[in-house]
């Protein structure tokens, strides 16, 4: 019985083999989480990396489409790279009023500049490009970014 257990399994593997790679997904739930030392360096070089104050900064072609694929993405978790790259770029994203949820969740909120300048392009992009009432809605929601006094008026007066 264990003989033909065994070559069952080989030959299932075998067939395997023959018909896909063969790739084992592994799921790893720490995947999402932040690196530590990676916050850590990010902390401490958060003048060099989020420092920038370029109003006139566009991106170029292919962080055009790594932005574009930021905003689309139905997900709120955005990894380190992805908050700084809507954060270098901001106020080139103040005319796309489906940036504005990305740009909050990409703003420290822990950091008073960056609280300041959010203040700020949020009037921006409330003359420019104000938001839909669905995007106010994801603003009134649970996410630490969306809990600020801020962020929950602009939703607020949007809707109303």
């Amino acid at each position: 019985a264990t003989s033909s257990l065994i070559s069952n399994t080989i030959q299932d593997g075998q067939e395997m083999g023959r018909h896909s790679l063969g790739l084992i997904h592994i799921l790893d739930p720490e995947n999402e989480d932040n690196n530590p030392v990676e916050e850590k360096y990010r902390t401490l070089a958060r003048d060099a990396l989020r420092g920038l104050v370029d109003p006139a900064l566009k991106p170029d072609r292919f962080q055009q489409q790594r932005i574009a694929a930021i905003i689309s993405s139905p997900s709120h978790h955005l990894t380190m790279e992805e908050k700084d790259i809507i954060w270098r770029f901001r106020f080139s994203l103040v005319d796309n009023r489906k940036a504005l949820t990305k740009f909050l969740l990409a703003v420290d909120w822990t950091v008073e500049a960056e609280v300041v300048q959010a203040s700020e392009l949020l009037g921006q992009w409330r003359k420019r490009s104000p938001i839909e009432v669905t995007d106010a809605l994801k603003l009134l929601g649970k996410h630490v970014a969306f809990q600020t006094n801020l962020v929950r008026s602009y939703a607020i007066d949007t809707l109303n």
